[in-house]
């Protein structure tokens, strides 16, 4: 039944498939909202400010970031596939995170990095095999 309170909701396009939406806890989800713009390339699709809420596209299909000021933060892990973990560290040291962590791997699956956004998630980044069974 829609009251007033989902006259406030923007509408969306139907959905097809299936999705995943990642929640994760922030002191401030525009300001969270731009650092993810610029290290992963995410883009807004919905933001509710009267609720502290900011939901981004993420470069994996079907997969949405939500950042809630509403909730406590830290506590998530969100892990991306990337093409190149150094590469990634550097565009995090661009962003003003410090990565003290090495690389680390699994021989012929992947390479890791973990790094944190600026409310202190934890972040973990993983280059993939190339398939050639070359050990990292």
């Amino acid at each position: 039944r829609a009251g007033p309170a989902a006259a406030a909701v923007p509408s969306r396009p139907p959905e097809t498939g299936r999705r995943l939406q990642c929640v994760i806890g922030v002191a401030d989800a525009v300001a969270t909202a731009d650092w993810y713009r610029r290290v992963l390339g995410c883009q807004v699709v919905v933001t509710m400010p009267e609720y502290g809420w900011v939901e981004l596209s993420t470069p994996v299909p079907g997969v949405t970031l939500g950042l809630t000021e509403a909730a406590g933060i830290g506590g998530a892990v969100l892990d991306f596939s990337v093409d190149d973990v150094e590469r990634m560290r550097g565009v995090l040291a661009a962003n003003g995170v410090t990565v003290t962590e090495p690389v680390t791997a699994i021989a012929g699956v992947a390479r890791f990095l973990r790094g944190h956004d600026p409310d202190g998630n934890q972040l973990m980044f993983f280059e993939p095999c190339d398939g050639t069974g070359e050990a990292w």
